[in-house]
This record gives structure tokens, sequence and C-alpha cells, in this order.
């Protein structure tokens, strides 16, 4: 198994509204015609082969606004998906202030919670640094320049093809 694994909020999205119905994919507005259920599938086999994930506030805060892209029930579903994924054992939570994140150099191209994410990748109190696993080629770009560990699902899915 490998170590822990910071995952972006747009993969978190896919992860919990997967979780709740495969069939939620294609109906939620920030996820249809983007991911498909084989896409969930390959980012629940590649977030399962971690010991644990690493969110932060910023990403979680992110991912609840990003929930709230589809009609109830279904919102409904995913937001007790989302208070479930918190809850886990497997999950855990740390905080980079905003005041760090902000002093990057990346923060004027990349924003408040990808700088908040590579200040993890940099000084990770939790043990063992985590790997970033992200749709986003500027933030995995920012955090292989840095030395980080990082996989660009993109790159995951385009191997599955």
């Amino acid at each position: 198994m490998l170590g822990p694994v910071a995952v972006d909020a747009n993969l978190l999205l896919l992860l919990l509204v997967g979780s709740t119905s495969r069939s939620y994919i294609i109906k939620h507005k920030r996820l249809r015609g983007v991911y498909t259920e084989h896409d969930f599938d390959l980012l629940e086999e590649t977030v399962a082969a971690f010991s644990r994930i690493v969110v932060l506030p910023n990403t979680l805060t992110e991912l609840s606004n990003n929930l709230r892209y589809i009609n109830d029930p279904a919102r409904s579903e995913i937001a007790f998906t989302m208070r479930q994924f918190i809850e886990a054992a497997k999950v855990s939570e740390s905080f980079v202030p905003s005041r760090s994140a902000s002093m990057r150099p990346e923060f004027f191209a990349l924003g408040l919670t990808d700088c908040a994410l590579l200040n993890l990748m940099t000084s990770s109190r939790s043990g063992a640094q985590p790997t970033l696993l992200t749709v986003d080629l500027d933030l995995a770009v920012a955090a292989e320049m840095n030395g980080h560990p990082v996989i660009n699902f993109n790159h995951t899915r385009d191997a599955a093809l």
C-alpha cells in the first residue's frame, strides 16, 4: 500500500458523486460530459491504493460548493456522502494557513486552494509526504517543479483507454 494521497477538489467531487450513485455522474452539471462511470471506477481504484486521503479545509469548501450543482434529492444524498467521507477513518484533515499559501510564487496563477495543496506537500506534519492526485495540469506541473510526487489523473485515464 502506498502512503497518503492529497486529492484535488475536482476529483473529490467525482469520487463523492459516484460513491453516492454512479448514475449521478452524468446528471451533475460539473461532471456531465467531463467524466464517465469508468473514470469513477479508475479513480476509486487509484485512491484505494493509498493508505489514507489527506484533505484541506480549502478543498472541502470547494467540494461542498460544487456538490450543489445537482437537484434534490441527489444533492442531499451527496451531502450525506460528504459527511460520511469527512468522518471516515481513512480521511485526515490538515490545515495550511491562507497567509502562508498566498505567499507562494504560484499564488497569482493557481489561487489559494492549489497553493495550500502545494504547501501541504512541502510541510506535511502528518508523517510521509502525500502524493498529489489532480486533473489540474498547472497544479501538476507546479508540484513536479517543486519536486513533489504527483499523479495527473488525465494521464491515468489516457493509459487506461
